[in-house]
């Protein structure tokens, strides 16, 4: 019976060839963005679950920040001694000159580590004394990729590594390459106790400036709950009542496996996931696939009407219910087996594209994957059921006296079902082309808004090393003599990245008050065309006191409440000041906030950037000069450097992401549903034949007919779009909202 089946459903295939290509290239296309989109779901939701301990391993998150204050870690295992089983704290450096040998590279990815970092995480150690590793200062673990990159085959152990071109730093441990699903990723793990060279006393013991991230392997999920539920007895104790009750700071518990997706906090290491884009992208998989079976159900539909006769002679020769059933959920089957075949090509074919936009390593590896595999076979169960049930169940419950004596299906257009499924189709496809739109134009926004600041031709040069954040200052004279630069200054960061915060003090204002601040150097107004609303700006020809002179923005003058702020005093991390200026709110954060209160204060010691404004039309000769300026103050220094519009691009990566990938689904969503649309067409132009060429001899010209056949296809696409507008307005604004600044929906 089985052989039988399959005969028939060959033939009806071979039959009719043009429908039968239609259905398998729409639900190829369908099965393959399923595919895609599982790969990138699975990647996702398998972030840091490599650790074995993963589900006991919490961050400490303050403030609404990552980061923490670095005695806060032995202050917890202190308190929790029976819920506590190990602490790690990690602090990232800037990007750093690395150098050994004649190897020299600016490095971004080199962490300092408490030396349980390897008891609490799963970093498995390939050479090195697991008891010994990161104990003493200035040494320093290496990835198996650094180490090929710096020593080739050579061991690595007992090498040493120059850091910023001041301190020897001895490999002591190489480990395996960091997984790629990490909420973090290092090539070089510095051990904690170097950080007293490196930065000071101050690092380990200040309570209030955040310097490390802290995690806890903790005995079980209580162990989380119980610390939550007594942290402000142990705040009260770990800030003092005082400085408590003036700050009120506050701390929670993140469990690992949910910072890569849930986290959505400030300072963190790397850019994180989005779990909304899980949902969008899953809902996106599961409308693409509803929309391909869609076009099968209708074609197949559609074109049963000449199957009629064959299901009348099979009825009457005994055929029941169940073996029509049978015959046509296999016809589908098949079908989808042929359109998963051709899903997977498609899906090999995409992957390097959705690879290189989202910057992974999705494979199909079949071999490995067995969830992928079973989403497969689901597939194929799924969607044979799903497509080829309704017309099966149709053609399966017709009496032969029905069949022989009408054809339900001469008249396409009193097929409601059909009517419903194509309109449904076409809503689908019109909610993701619109919000692909919608993405679009608010990418275009943000990258085109007024900032408060000109954006425009300015160069960025990294500061990297000690060497040239103290000799800047002769890079700048150097550089101000070419005429083609209009001025110079240099920043600790550069505006649209600003994450530092540090607690602020004025009259009477006791210690609850934080502001973000930019450290800067003279002319970092003038370069930027920042607006100076009230005041002046700093400048050594007014002999500004370096570290005691404030610049706010409006909104910092807005929080303190001040009417006339000029000369009123301050106090910070940056030291005692005065106010000096004022300057119009400009956006110093990426446009998903909202600006916030920030101060600009001196200090050419916390230099990292030189900014430098270039003249219209004089790009390259600048660029040229600026080269040769950096090699000659700077010789034995990489030179690197950015446009400053390229860089703020960037701080939208995620969505700028998510358009290209509603580009490419959005097409797929068109592709689909006008071969649903031509298989539609086609079998009522068939059917309409006769009709045709009665209303040719009667001279209707070709214009007209064509009007005919396609005028209750264009009202139905015209109600689908009706209908997927509100539902496309709420879904967007929902997504919106993640932008304090963001374009208004309109008609």
């Amino acid at each position: 019976m089985l052989k039988n089946y399959l005969k028939i459903a060959v033939r009806s295939l071979l039959k009719y060839k043009t429908y039968s290509i239609i259905n398998i290239i729409g639900l190829s296309f369908g099965i393959a963005s399923c595919l895609i989109i599982f790969l990138y779901v699975q990647n996702q939701l398998s972030y840091d679950k490599y650790n074995k301990n993963y589900k006991n391993i919490y961050r400490v998150i303050s403030n609404k920040y990552a980061s923490t204050p670095a005695p806060l870690a032995s202050a917890l295992k202190n308190e929790f001694p029976n819920n506590i089983i190990n602490t790690v704290r990690i602090h990232k450096s800037n990007k750093v000159l690395i150098s050994s040998g004649n190897k020299k590279f600016y490095e971004g990815r080199v962490f300092l580590a408490d030396p349980s970092i390897l008891n609490v995480f799963t970093f498995p150690i390939v050479e090195g004394n697991p008891n010994t590793i990161l104990t003493e200062p200035l040494t320093v673990l290496v990835t198996q990729q650094t180490a090929q990159k710096y020593f080739g085959d050579k061991e690595a152990i007992g090498k040493i590594i120059r850091y910023d071109n001041k301190y020897n730093l001895k490999v002591t441990g190489v480990l395996k390459n960091v997984p790629a699903n990490s909420h973090f990723h290092f090539d070089f793990l510095i051990s904690m106790a170097s950080a007293q060279d490196f930065y000071g006393n101050d690092f380990f013991k200040n309570k209030l400036n955040t310097f490390v991230y802290t995690y806890l392997l903790l005995k079980n999920k209580q162990s989380s709950e119980l610390i939550e539920n007594k942290s402000i007895p142990f705040l009260k104790k770990y800030y003092g009542m005082g400085l408590y009750s003036a700050w009120k700071p506050t701390f929670k518990l993140q469990p690992l496996s949910s910072i890569h997706l849930y986290s959505d906090i400030g300072g963190e290491i790397e850019p994180n996931g989005d779990v909304r884009y899980i949902y969008i992208f899953s809902a996106i998989a599961v409308l693409v696939l509803l929309m391909a079976c869609i076009n099968y159900m209708n074609i197949l539909t559609a074109r049963y009407s000449y199957r009629i006769n064959e299901v009348g002679v099979r009825k009457v020769l005994g055929a029941n219910k169940i073996n029509l059933f049978k015959q046509f959920i296999l016809e589908s089957s098949l079908v989808t087996l042929f359109s998963l075949l051709l899903a997977v090509v498609i899906a090999e074919l995409f992957l390097p594209a959705i690879n290189s936009i989202l910057n992974l390593k999705l494979s199909l590896g079949f071999l490995s994957n067995f969830d992928l595999i079973g989403v497969i076979v689901l597939s194929l169960l799924a969607v044979g059921l799903i497509a080829g049930s309704y017309p099966a169940f149709l053609l399966a419950s017709f009496n032969p006296s029905q069949i022989f004596r009408a054809t339900p299906f001469n008249n396409f257009s009193s097929s409601f079902i059909i009517k419903v499924l194509f309109v449904f189709q076409f809503l689908i496809s019109t909610g993701i082309i619109i919000s692909s739109v919608i993405i679009s134009r608010q990418l275009n926004y943000i990258q085109n808004k007024k900032l408060g600041l000109d954006k425009e031709n300015i160069v960025v040069l990294p500061l990297r090393e000690e060497y040239t954040r103290k000799h800047y200052q002769v890079l700048k004279n150097t550089l101000l003599k070419n005429v083609d630069i209009s001025s110079v200054t240099a920043s600790s960061v550069l505006p649209g990245d600003v994450t530092a915060y540090t607690s602020i003090e004025w009259k009477n204002s006791g210690y609850d008050k934080t502001m973000d601040f930019i450290i800067a150097d003279f002319d970092f107004i003038k370069t930027f065309k920042i607006k100076l609303l009230v005041g002046r700006d700093f400048s050594t020809k007014y002999g500004t006191v370096i570290k005691k002179a404030y610049i706010l923005n409006q909104s910092a003058v807005e929080k303190i409440g001040w009417k006339n702020p000029i000369g009123k005093e301050l106090k910070s991390y940056c030291g005692d000041g005065t106010v000096i200026g004022i300057v119009r709110n400009f956006n110093y954060k990426n446009l998903h906030e909202k600006i916030k209160p920030l101060f600009i204060v001196i200090d050419p010691n916390e230099l990292n950037f030189i900014i430098i404004r270039i003249k219209a039309n004089k790009v390259a000769p600048a660029l040229n000069y600026i080269k040769n300026s950096w090699k000659k103050v700077f010789p034995q220094s990489p030179y690197e450097y950015s446009f400053y519009d390229k860089h703020l691009e960037l701080l939208y990566r995620s969505e700028t992401k998510l358009a290209s990938l509603f580009g490419i689904f959005s097409g797929l969503a068109i592709v689909i549903a006008f071969l649903g649309l031509f298989g539609l067409a086609s079998i009522s132009t068939i059917k309409k034949t006769k009709e045709i060429g009665i209303r040719k001899i009667l001279g209707a010209s070709v214009s007209s007919i064509i009007t005919i056949i396609f005028r209750e296809f264009i009202i139905l696409v015209l109600l689908a779009s009706i209908f997927s507008w509100p539902i496309v307005w709420f879904g967007m604004n929902k997504w919106l909202q993640a932008f304090a600044f963001r374009l208004n929906l309109n008609i």
